[in-house]
C-alpha cells in the first residue's frame, strides 16, 4: 500500500481522525515534512468509518474524545473489519483506564500529543512494521496489563497483595473512574 518515492523509497500512508481541525492540519504538515503520505482526515469515527475502505492507509493516527463515534468504537470497529490498518492512539488523555480500554480496543501505539515529531515518526514506522509502540511517558505496569490482562506485581511473585488491594485493582480494570473508586471504597480520591 506504500506510494514510491523517485529514489526508490516506500512512503508510508497515514491517515488522521481528529475532531480539531486545526490540529489536522498541524499534523499533516509536520507529517509531509517527514516524507509520510497523509491521505485521509477526518473529524470523528464514524466519518472515518465511511472512508476506511476506500483510502487503506497503513496508520491511522486516532484521537480517543470525539463527538458521534469515538476513538475507542472506531478502534475496535477497525481491529474487526480492517485489521491492515494499525491504529496509534494520538492524545491528551493519559488515564490508565483509557489507555487500557484503547489497547485493548487494538491499538498498536499510544502517543500524548504533546510528543516530538522525531518520536511520532518513529511510532508511525514501528506500528507499519506490525511491531507496538507506547510513548516513553507511559507506565509500563498499565501497558502490561492491557496487553496481557493480567497484573504482573513483581518479578520475584514474593509480594502478597491485602483483599482491599485486591479490591482496588479489580475496580482498576473496570470502567469506573477514580472519583467513583474512592466513593466505592469509603475513601478520599487521593488515597486512590
Amino acid at each position: 500500500m506504500s506510494t514510491e518515492v523517485n529514489n526508490n523509497e516506500l512512503r508510508l500512508r497515514v491517515a488522521i481522525v481528529d475532531d480539531h481541525t486545526l490540529f489536522r492540519k498541524g499534523i499533516t504538515e509536520i507529517l509531509q515534512q517527514l516524507n509520510i503520505d497523509v491521505v485521509g482526515e477526518s473529524p470523528n469515527g464514524e466519518d472515518y468509518m465511511l472512508k476506511a475502505a476506500t483510502i487503506s492507509p497503513e496508520v491511522v493516527l486516532m484521537d480517543i474524545h470525539m463527538p458521534g463515534k469515538d476513538g475507542i468504537d472506531t478502534t475496535r470497529w477497525l481491529a474487526k473489519n480492517h485489521p491492515q490498518q494499525k491504529v496509534i492512539a494520538l492524545t491528551m488523555t493519559d488515564e490508565d483506564l483509557t489507555i487500557i480500554r484503547m489497547i485493548r480496543a487494538g491499538a498498536k501505539g499510544y502517543l500524548l500529543k504533546d510528543v516530538s515529531p522525531e518520536e511520532l515518526n518513529l511510532a508511525i514506522t514501528e506500528v507499519a512494521r506490525n511491531n507496538n509502540y507506547y510513548g516513553s511517558g507511559l507506565p509500563p505496569e498499565t501497558i502490561n496489563i492491557a496487553e496481557n490482562g493480567d497484573i504482573n506485581i513483581s518479578s520475584t511473585g514474593t509480594e502478597k497483595l491485602t483483599a482491599r488491594e485486591l479490591e482496588f485493582l479489580e475496580h482498576c480494570c473496570s470502567d469506573m473512574s477514580y472519583k467513583e473508586i474512592a466513593e466505592k471504597m469509603n475513601v478520599m480520591i487521593k488515597t486512590i
